[in-house]
Order: structure tokens, then sequence, then C-alpha cells
């Protein structure tokens, strides 16, 4: 474990609609230290906050991770997760669990039925919480 757990209520989960051109070269280093080169670039994050749904999740003030959803074109009830990650250094304390229900409300809120994604066999933690 990273510290102690988080309470849910330290964790700020935000939709942006139309991030900054900063935020977005941040969120894309971030998503490259999560998925090497197959992260998500700038231009892929600002389509997916466009046509779908961006969300940060902040913890005291600092990124703790990102999620990004669309809306299936054929199944509008559903939501396909293009990429969710939580930063390491929040790793281990309840962090992901937390963000993964808000977003999961926020999108059941929306008249979600429910979340289609993909994930590593070898991705033992994201198993794990999903």
């Amino acid at each position: 474990m990273n510290g102690p757990p988080i309470v849910p209520d330290d964790l700020v989960v935000t939709r942006v609609c139309r991030p900054d051109h900063d935020l977005l070269v941040t969120l894309e280093a971030y998503d490259f230290e999560a998925f090497g080169l197959t992260g998500l670039r700038t231009y892929d994050l600002a389509v997916a906050a466009q046509a779908g749904a961006l969300y940060v999740a902040y913890l005291y003030d600092d990124i703790a991770g990102s999620c990004q959803v669309l809306r299936m074109f054929d199944e509008p009830g559903f939501f396909y997760m293009l990429g969710f990650y939580v930063r390491p250094h929040r790793q281990g304390r309840g962090v992901g669990k937390a963000f993964a229900l808000a977003v999961a409300q926020e999108l059941q809120d929306k008249g979600g039925e429910g979340i289609v994604l993909t994930v590593a066999p070898s991705n033992t933690a994201a198993l794990a919480l999903y």
C-alpha cells in the first residue's frame, strides 16, 4: 500500500468538456506513463472529451487518474471505456475503486446499462478492480 486508504470524499471526479492544451499535454504524459506507446495522444484525448466524456480524478489538487469513455453507436445503453488509469503514486489506496464507482454512477445517470472495456490478461491489478 502507498499510504492510508483514501476517503471517497477526498477524491474529486470532474468531467472535462473543453480541456485546454496544457491539461491535454499533461494527460498525454500520464497516459504514456500508464500505457506506454499505446497511450492516448492529445488529439485522441480532445476527441474523447468532445465526442464522449473525459473524466479526471483529483486527490488533494493533484491529478490522480483519468478515464475516457464513448457511448456505443449500435448499443447506446453501453459505454466503451477507452482508457482508465490511476497514477502510480496513488495506487494501492482505493483510488481506483472510488474513481471507477464515480464514473460508473455518472454513466448510469446518463442512461448507461453497462461499460465495455479491454484489459490485458497480465494486468492483474486492473482485472481485480473491474
